[in-house]
């Protein structure tokens, strides 16, 4: 059993002795949701970790100890960044975890409860929530290297509201975020200033309707380029011969990314109204199979087309 898992399952073994009807498999289900980028199962690592130095260190008492430990497992096992209320549903599934469970001490609960819920606005002044908090945004008090990657998974999370949008609340919250890590005000500076001046790296993985390869690796080429790309869009291009309903429905649902199919004349428009830092992903099995007319309008309307090939 490795580091993550052991100390996950540790954790599971708490929440039991406080009468939660839990599972390890139930904790990794919610927290490698898709969705998740950033508040993965290694975010939960380093919080019982930072857990666990302070009661080594004898900063929190064995019940506090606990008491942050559960707070750690159920803080973020309700996250979806369409949602404004995970706190609230992350409780109510903890919640619901205790249906009909004897011998409940209650108060516990509520302190684990009142953690949860200060992890909204991170601006508890006191006790144990405010313990929890830094640990919680102990990232903002991190080398900038390390804050980059938190950078580029936050917006892998977000980036469904649109870059404008993201761009101005993500600089919003990075500005109120100097006055309680002063130690690390050029850090964050120089992410805000990241922020600002970032061009967003879009991948179109591009597909034409009758050289669509099996739903398994158009999976995994999508996937793979997420890796690498700031933002994905999975484009389906026909013609007035080849269009197939069923065919785009059967591949839209299995695309996690943001799916269009069009015609050829509108793919060609579309790539042209980009004004952000737009990369054509082809697959190199079909490199000379293409049709050739598209890509020659792209590249003529778009002043830096690219096109690699995977």
């Amino acid at each position: 059993m490795g580091k993550l898992d052991k100390l996950i399952s540790n954790a599971v073994d708490i929440c039991k002795e406080y009468g939660f009807d839990i599972t390890f498999e139930t904790v990794m289900k919610h927290w490698t949701e898709p969705h998740r980028y950033w508040h993965l199962p290694s975010h939960l690592k380093e919080m019982l970790e930072g857990i666990k130095e302070l009661y080594k260190d004898k900063k929190v008492t064995k019940k506090e100890y606990e008491i942050l430990v559960i707070a750690a497992v159920f803080h973020d096992i309700v996250y979806d960044p369409r949602r404004k209320d995970n706190e609230e549903k992350s409780v109510d599934f903890m919640m619901y975890l205790l249906l009909n469970r004897v011998g409940v001490h209650y108060e516990d609960i509520d302190k684990i409860r009142e953690i949860i819920m200060a992890t909204k606005t991170h601006d508890s002044k006191e006790g144990l929530s405010k313990k929890f908090n830094k640990l919680d945004t102990q990232i903002l008090d991190a080398t900038f290297i390390d804050m980059l990657d938190w950078e580029d998974k936050i917006y892998k999370e977000y980036k469904w509201v649109g870059w404008k949008e993201y761009k101005k609340g993500r600089i919003q919250f990075l500005l109120s975020c100097i006055k309680t890590h002063t130690h690390n005000v050029l850090n964050i500076k120089n992410l805000i200033d990241f922020v600002n001046k970032k061009v967003p790296r879009i991948g179109i993985c591009y597909y034409e309707i009758d050289k669509l390869p099996t739903i398994n690796k158009f999976i995994e080429i999508n996937d793979k380029m997420d890796n690498i790309f700031d933002n994905i869009i999975v484009l389906i291009t026909y013609n007035n011969s080849n269009y197939n309903k069923e065919k785009i429905k059967e591949y839209g649902v299995c695309s996690s990314y943001e799916f269009m199919a069009m015609n050829e004349e509108s793919a060609v428009a579309y790539v042209a109204r980009q004004s952000d830092n737009i990369t054509i992903v082809k697959e190199s099995r079909l490199i000379n199979d293409y049709n050739k007319e598209v890509e020659k309008q792209m590249s003529d309307k778009v002043e830096e087309f690219r096109t690699i090939y995977v």
